[in-house]
């Protein structure tokens, strides 16, 4: 006998399905949040997603930022899921789940070699990470080293 009230893949008829979106959260009025899409492009042989996640959240969790500084310490042969595994307190699906997310903020981009992928630092990721930087800390910082040579000569004058 089939079961009335229910939907196939469970939950009340009419019911609208889970609202939480792919990383569990729920997006604006209870709907899942817009997936940003990604187009891969060919850089040298390797993949990388276009630029869809934020660089800056990316590089927020220590994992992550560790895992780019074992990336940056490979140079450009890079390194696999497993070996970042064996260097890092955390276990392989993890540190693919983490690489994911870098390759979606451009900041890393993937290789395959065999059944392998091989990961690397993104040229234009981190490149761009730093221009903003500079930008925003350059000014700041030649406004501040002005204001504290003008200082420094006021108090020479002064005395």
């Amino acid at each position: 006998m089939a079961r009335t009230g229910t939907r196939a893949r469970g939950g009340p008829t009419g019911a609208a399905p889970s609202q939480a979106g792919p990383s569990g959260a729920i997006g604006p009025r209870g709907g899942t949040p817009a997936t940003p899409a990604t187009s891969a492009t060919r850089v040298t042989g390797a993949t990388a997603a276009a630029p869809a996640g934020d660089p800056f959240e990316a590089l927020g969790d220590p994992n992550r930022r560790a895992i780019v500084e074992l990336l940056a310490s490979g140079g450009q042969d890079g390194r696999s899921v497993g070996e970042l595994a064996g260097a890092l307190p955390i276990s392989r699906p993890a540190v693919s789940r983490h690489l994911r997310l870098l390759k979606r903020a451009g900041l890393v981009v993937e290789e395959p070699r065999g059944t392998r992928r091989i990961y690397r630092l993104h040229d234009a990721g981190p490149d761009a990470v730093r221009a903003y930087l500079e930008q925003v800390w350059g000014d700041a910082a030649a406004r501040f080293r002005l204001v504290a040579e003008n200082r420094a000569d006021r108090s020479r004058t002064a005395r």
